[in-house]
């Protein structure tokens, strides 16, 4: 039998088993911190502390258990202070993010614009981007894709002024699932390349991981070996 892409569905099945291989083993990898994470959280003595935690925590369990995620999404938003400009725009991105995830476009929209205007106001740079991340996410969920680049962009520059490596990464990722849904296969094989390459570099397990998925499951063989470095095509 041959898949639509022209393969045989069989190479594509071995292929997809040793991507599943190399990302589950990412997720075990990402156990341990998240059993130290709640062993900090038991010691947190302030607010800000658990705050902090808890936003790591709801990172770190995405990519395990989306439920126990959302669930401390949700309380999280129940106890954050707008005055814990150090946590508040994480936690209302999470908060936000669980909303776009359950396609309730418009709760999440309102999350992500009232979090945009309360940076604005105490000039907080970082939870502005962070505020327009969660608006980017917002308008490829909506398809709305000319706007979702053009904001994609203009964080991809903020996080990397503000040396967030993190964002960053996860920002390249961004930009290039609105590629490919613009069918530039190239485009988004060469975003997502750099958004492994500054995982790696700054060993951000979660996104390594998903920015293997993203080549697995958005770009097609072909690209990838015009593109990748052979060390990580043949993870592939």
């Amino acid at each position: 039998m041959w898949s639509t892409l022209g393969r045989p569905l069989f190479m594509r099945k071995t292929r997809i088993s040793i991507f599943l291989f190399v990302f589950i083993s990412f997720l075990g990898f990402s156990q341990i911190p998240v059993d130290s994470l709640y062993s900090k959280l038991n010691k947190c003595a302030s607010d800000s502390c658990k705050a902090r935690l808890n936003n790591l925590l709801i990172t770190e369990l995405f990519y395990i258990d989306q439920n126990k995620a959302e669930a401390l999404a949700v309380e999280l938003n129940k106890t954050i202070k707008e005055t814990d400009v150090l946590n508040y725009p994480e936690a209302q991105l999470n908060y936000g993010s669980m909303f776009l995830r359950k396609e309730n476009f418009e709760k999440a929209f309102e999350t992500f614009t009232n979090l945009k205007e309360s940076c604005i106001k105490r000039n907080d740079k970082l939870g502005v981007a962070k505020a327009n991340y969660g608006l980017t996410k917002y308008y490829i969920e909506k398809n709305e894709l000319k706007t979702a680049i053009e904001t994609g962009f203009e964080i991809l520059r903020e996080f990397e002024k503000l040396q967030d490596h993190f964002y960053t990464a996860s920002t390249y990722a961004k930009i290039g699932l609105i590629n490919y849904k613009l069918k530039n296969n190239l485009k988004a094989a060469d975003y997502f390349k750099k958004s492994l390459e500054v995982s790696i570099k700054h060993g951000s397990k979660s996104n390594i991981a998903y920015a293997y998925n993203n080549l697995e499951i958005f770009i097609p063989f072909k690209t990838k070996c015009m593109i990748l470095p052979w060390n990580i095509i043949k993870e592939h």
